[in-house]
This record gives C-alpha cells, sequence and structure tokens, in this order.
C-alpha cells in the first residue's frame, strides 16, 4: 500500500513537474522571439530615429537663427520706440508747463 502510494506520488509530482517544464519552454521560446523582434524594431526606430534627430536638430538651428535676427530687428525697434516716447514725454511736460504760464 504504501509503495502504491509512493508511486501515485510520484507520478503527481512528476506530471505536475513535466507540466511545468513545457509550459516554462514555451514561454522561454516566446519571449526568446519576442526580444529578437523588438530588438529589430529598436535598431531600425533608433536608426530613423536619428536621423530625424538631426534634421530636425538643422530645422531648430535654422529657426534659432532666424529668431535672434528677429530679436536683434525688436531690440532696435524699441530702442527708436524709447526715443519716441522720451521725446513726447518731454513734449507734454513742455506744454503743461507752458499752459500753467499762460493761465496765470
Amino acid at each position: 500500500m504504501l509503495l502504491v502510494a509512493v508511486i501515485v506520488w510520484v507520478v503527481v509530482v512528476g506530471g505536475c513537474f513535466v507540466y511545468a517544464a513545457v509550459c516554462g519552454l514555451r514561454t522561454f521560446r516566446r519571449v526568446r522571439a519576442a526580444r529578437a523582434t523588438l530588438e529589430g524594431r529598436i535598431a531600425a526606430l533608433q536608426a530613423e530615429g536619428l536621423g530625424a534627430l538631426q534634421h530636425k536638430t538643422a530645422e531648430l538651428n535654422d529657426k534659432m537663427a532666424a529668431m535672434q535676427a528677429a530679436l536683434a530687428r525688436l531690440e532696435g525697434s524699441m530702442a527708436g520706440l524709447r526715443v519716441l516716447t522720451d521725446s513726447v514725454g518731454t513734449a507734454t511736460t513742455v506744454v503743461f508747463a507752458l499752459r500753467r504760464i499762460v493761465r496765470r
């Protein structure tokens, strides 16, 4: 009776072990195939991404140069506007002073 129990136990445990080993082997094969596919895709994306990155960097550098030129023009315009507003302020002060003198 003990021998039958040991044999049944070995068969059950062995069956579970074999089932787990087969499932693990299938999972290992799937993971290996998925990893190979992903590595290929990642390499392609990195190569494509590097080219796109270089293109976008060149575009960004062009836009930066244009923006710096526009900023220089804006600073010149602001200097002209500052001269104009200072002149208007001075003229307004003179007009108000003359108005006070005339009213007295």
